[in-house]
């Protein structure tokens, strides 16, 4: 396609999106696999203009590219969908003097995700080390102390990275996780009472999402969980 119609339609995408409102989630649009709908998606969208049924920018799956997919597109602006997620989160041990807080990190997709250099912002400080990678349906746990979450849950050793800095709250706390870029990928803000799962009390229960495709910014998607039994989740969702 010519260079002046790629443009004009990136222009027109700019005046249409710009003052879209930011979503929860990425449906279609997303062109370049990244779980965001942004500007990269609009560009290479604006190469595949007119180009036959069967392109990746047929978002709608009709006749080609055309409106209806910038519509599709269009209403998935700013939108995220993350692969990676916090899905367990163990706060308050039974045994208050052992060191064996964590937080899990599952990934709910069909591919392997680079992991490396990504960093908790918030609750906990951890950088994963480059090279890094988080296998498709696989989980991986950030840990007080490695050695004793290991031993104690009957974790794999590779499985468990740490340790991290801080301690998190018996009271509630935003816990946030960012890529290497600082591009917040996912975020919990537990709290203490209900919808949330009560701890703290013998046999030392976690907090766990009851299926990773739940909302885990709900207090109600999430359950008590033993965590002497850490293991990756149940259901996957690509």
């Amino acid at each position: 396609m010519h260079r002046f119609v790629s443009v004009c339609l990136f222009s027109l995408v700019l005046a249409i999106l710009l003052g879209r409102p930011l979503g929860a989630e990425c449906l279609n649009g997303d062109l370049s696999g990244d779980c965001r709908v942004n500007f990269e998606d609009v560009w290479s969208f604006a190469d595949q203009w007119l180009d036959p049924a069967g392109s990746e920018a047929d978002i709608v799956g009709d006749d080609g590219v055309d409106m209806a997919d910038f519509a599709a597109l269009a209403r998935n602006w700013g939108k995220t969908r993350s692969k990676v997620i916090i899905n367990e989160i163990h706060y308050d041990p039974d045994v208050k003097t052992e060191l064996v807080e964590y937080v899990e990190l599952v990934n709910r997709s069909a591919f392997d995700v680079d992991i490396g250099n990504w960093y908790f912002s918030n609750g906990i400080a951890y950088q994963f080390p480059a090279g890094t990678t988080l296998a498709a349906g696989g989980y991986v746990v950030v840990a007080q102390t490695p050695a004793q979450v290991a031993s104690k849950f009957g974790v794999s050793s590779s499985l468990v990275f740490g340790p991290c800095v801080g301690k998190l709250s018996n009271e509630g706390e935003r816990i946030v996780l960012r890529d290497a870029k600082g591009e917040q990928v996912d975020e919990v803000e537990y709290k203490l009472g209900f919808p949330w799962p009560t701890v703290g009390g013998p046999p030392g229960y976690s907090i766990e999402l009851v299926n990773p495709a739940m909302d885990n910014d709900l207090g109600g998607s999430w359950r008590p969980s033993e965590p002497d039994s850490v293991t990756p989740p149940t259901m996957l969702i690509e």
